[in-house]
């Protein structure tokens, strides 16, 4: 396994596998909206043109995970980190986690997830993040908390 920058002609494999991979949460949340699950090709090259994507590869060059991440005032704000859902539990989630963590040269990384994702959350707390920040979202299927995660690493 290979950790590096992600390249524009790696978004559309990187679009499918993050389909894959957040399709799950949006069925537990019954939430269908979600960014993640409808994001174009030009949106992630928007990303990518202001922020970092990493990919993670295997053997044979194939993406298995990734997660981008974007910088202000010293904070790194980290999002849509994923893997692929054959690969969970393994330590990748981790390593990209800690990877996106070391670019960024920040004092402080921030995220989020929903109160529903409980495997997130224990995820996020065992990587040494702490929640510090709520927002109730009344509007969705299935009440739920965004839960905002922090981490300083400095």
């Amino acid at each position: 396994m290979e950790i590096q920058r992600a390249e524009y002609n790696d978004i559309e494999e990187i679009l499918d596998l993050q389909y894959k991979a957040f399709i799950t949460q949006a069925r537990k949340t019954r939430d269908y909206s979600i960014e993640p699950l409808h994001q174009t090709v030009s949106n992630v090259q928007e990303e990518f043109d202001n922020g970092l994507i990493l990919k993670a590869t295997d053997d044979e060059g194939k993406i298995i995970g990734s997660v981008r991440s974007v910088t202000e005032d010293n904070t790194v704000h980290i999002s849509k980190l994923f893997v692929d859902p054959k690969l969970k539990n393994c330590g990748l989630g981790s390593t990209l986690l800690n990877t996106i963590e070391a670019e960024s040269n920040a004092e402080r990384a921030e995220l989020f997830t929903n109160s529903l994702c409980t495997k997130n959350i224990s995820f996020y707390k065992k990587n040494g993040y702490t929640p510090y920040k709520f927002e109730y979202m009344p509007e969705l299927a299935l009440k739920f908390d965004f839960i905002f995660l922090e981490k300083y690493l400095t």
